[in-house]
């Protein structure tokens, strides 16, 4: 997620202005989706 912050904030600056939003928004939902999952499956017993 940090990373994905960290895009969107240079995108904003005008670094990396060349990423669509949509692939932004895309990299946020699948991270989104992958804390969740990390987080049932921490407390799933074996």
């Amino acid at each position: 997620m940090l990373i994905t912050l960290t895009t969107y904030i240079l995108r904003g600056l005008g670094i990396l202005g060349f990423i669509p939003g949509s692939v932004i928004l895309l990299l946020m939902t699948i991270s989104i989706f992958l804390g969740i999952f990390y987080g049932i499956s921490a407390t799933r017993r074996f």
